[in-house]
């Protein structure tokens, strides 16, 4: 119902960046933290894996499952400050928990796009996947 309020929190037209890059400049400081380098290691690791994980938990309509793979995924990407595949992943977490099913598949589908242009902008920062 719109009462004439503003939209709260107020929706930005313009879509997520990729990477953050004040808070990536933030995470890394003036010498690259190790800290952030052992998260990245994890990050590479486990990501993929849950992002291979997902499409078999939507077909199975398993929703706590895929609800904490995408709800993991964004927590993982705001400490990250991976802003667009953080949306991407509350988007699928959003659509798992209202039984939107319909809206899953092409919502997983962009949160593998956006998987994939971080992967380009991190390895244009130095990091490497194996």
């Amino acid at each position: 119902m719109d009462d004439g309020s503003p939209a709260w929190p107020p929706r930005d037209p313009r879509p997520p960046e990729v990477l953050d890059r004040a808070h990536w400049e933030m995470l890394r400081g003036p010498a690259g933290h190790p800290l952030v380098s052992d998260f990245m290691v994890l990050f590479a690791r486990d990501e993929p894996a849950r992002l291979a994980r997902m499409p078999g938990l939507a077909a199975a309509r398993d929703t706590r499952e895929l609800a904490w793979c995408a709800h993991t995924i964004a927590g993982s990407c705001a400490m990250l400050g991976a802003r667009e595949m953080q949306a991407c992943a509350l988007a699928v977490e959003r659509a798992v928990a209202s039984g939107r099913w319909d809206e899953v598949t092409p919502r997983l589908t962009a949160l593998n796009q956006a998987w994939s242009r971080l992967r380009v902008v991190l390895e244009a920062e130095g990091f490497r996947f194996t």
